[in-house]
């Protein structure tokens, strides 16, 4: 009881886990993970499934929950923007896990300043988009066929050291190619 009033969660002991929302059972197993003072704590994949309010609302509460504490915050891939980046940055370690093994490990700097890999899908225009890539000196890779008469699809975008995301956004709004999905990942070390 006195970890769910610690983190702001008094209120959810008295309904039954499974009334519960997704975010409320992970804001849970946060307070159950700070049972016994642990020096460290591990996220894992903490926001999976969560619309932007609820991600805020856990970020809150895993705030209160590290306090004091080490912690280590592991996703699929490495956060672009909102609620996960600023959580990964927080963290005093990050773990990129990707299909069963892990691609990357280390310091929220060190791995948020080093060249990444954009991944991402595109609604329409994907050859303007590789095109508009191309011109801005970005190397990419097609990870699908374009499909249909749409030329939807997609595509892995070489970020060197210092260049953010916001080029991929650019050349998508000058190439009128509606961007889908958006991701990050980190050179694997053993590659």
């Amino acid at each position: 009881i006195a970890a769910l009033d610690l983190l702001g969660l008094g209120a959810l002991r008295k309904q039954p886990i499974g009334s519960l929302g997704l975010a409320e059972r992970r804001a849970l197993g946060v307070a159950h993970a700070t049972l016994g003072s642990p020096a460290v704590l591990l996220l894992d994949r903490p926001f999976d499934d969560l619309t932007d309010v609820r991600k805020a609302w856990l970020a809150d509460v895993i705030d209160r929950a590290v306090q004091g504490r080490c912690w280590i915050v592991s996703e699929h891939t490495l956060p672009v923007t909102g609620v996960e980046r600023s959580l990964f940055a927080r963290a005093d370690q990050v773990v990129v896990v990707a299909e069963g093994r892990v691609t990357a490990a280390g310091a929220p700097a060190d791995l948020l300043g080093r060249g990444q890999r954009c991944v991402l899908e595109v609604a329409r225009s994907l050859g303007a988009l590789s095109a508009a890539l191309e011109e801005r000196g970005l190397p990419i890779e097609r990870l699908s066929a374009p499909d249909n008469a749409r030329d939807a699809g997609r595509l892995a975008v070489a970020l060197p050291d210092g260049v953010t995301t916001s080029i991929v956004v650019e050349a998508a709004v000058a190439a009128e190619a509606p961007l889908l999905a958006l991701s990050l990942t980190v050179p694997d070390p053993g590659r």
